[in-house]
C-alpha cells in the first residue's frame, strides 16, 4: 500500500474540508460533547456544516504559518493533518505544533496514520508538540501518539499532562527531530 502526503492548496483543500464533519464528531466522542444549538459537532456557534468548514480557509492563506495535509492511501484520499509554525509567545513550545490528524474509520490500524505522520515529520525539522486527551476515551489515540513517537524518535520524546489554556486537561508530547 502507498501512502502519500499532499499539501493542499485552494485548488484541493474541499477535500479536507469534506472530512472536517467527521472529524468534528470523533472529536465529539471523545470529548463527550454535544452538538451544537444548530445541530452541529462544532467547537463554536456555527449553523451549518459549511459554516464550520468555511472558518479553516486560512490554512491555505497563511501559507508560511499553516500546513494542511491530504492523506492518501488507496489512490483516495483517506484523512487530513494540519501542522502550524508555533508562535511565539504561545502556549505550545517548539517550531511546529500537530493541529488536527484524522483518518477516515476504515484505514484505521492499518498504518496508514503512522507513515503519513512520519513523512510529514520528515519535511519539518525541529522542536514538536502535539496534544491529545487524557481521558479513557481516548485510549487508542493516545496509544496511537505512543507508538508512532516510540518508534520515530527511539523513545526520546517528553510527555507530561497539564491545562491548557482554554481549560482542558491534555497529554503533552514534545519531540526534537534535529539530531
Amino acid at each position: 500500500m502507498n501512502v502519500t502526503v499532499k499539501l493542499a492548496d485552494k485548488n484541493d483543500f474541499f477535500i479536507i474540508k469534506n472530512f472536517i464533519p467527521l472529524f468534528r464528531q470523533y472529536i465529539a466522542e471523545v470529548y463527550d460533547e454535544l452538538p451544537n444549538q444548530y445541530g452541529v459537532f462544532s467547537y463554536d456557534d456555527s449553523k451549518t456544516l459549511a459554516e464550520l468548514c468555511d472558518k479553516r480557509d486560512k490554512w491555505v492563506e497563511e501559507t508560511e504559518q499553516l500546513f494542511p495535509f491530504i492523506i492518501y492511501a488507496f489512490e483516495k484520499p483517506v484523512g487530513y493533518v494540519l501542522i502550524s509554525k508555533i508562535q511565539p509567545n504561545s502556549f505550545e513550545k517548539g517550531d511546529y505544533f500537530v493541529n488536527a490528524t484524522y483518518v477516515v474509520s476504515p484505514v484505521r490500524g492499518k498504518g496508514i496514520a503512522t507513515a503519513a505522520m512520519k513523512k510529514i515529520f520528515d519535511m519539518f525539522s525541529g522542536d514538536w508538540e502535539l496534544h491529545t486527551n487524557p481521558t479513557e476515551r481516548n485510549y487508542k489515540t493516545q496509544k496511537f501518539w505512543r507508538n508512532l513517537l516510540n518508534n520515530y524518535t527511539n523513545k526520546n520524546y517528553s510527555e507530561f499532562i497539564t491545562q491548557t489554556p482554554d481549560g482542558d486537561d491534555k497529554i503533552i508530547f514534545r519531540f526534537k527531530n534535529t539530531y
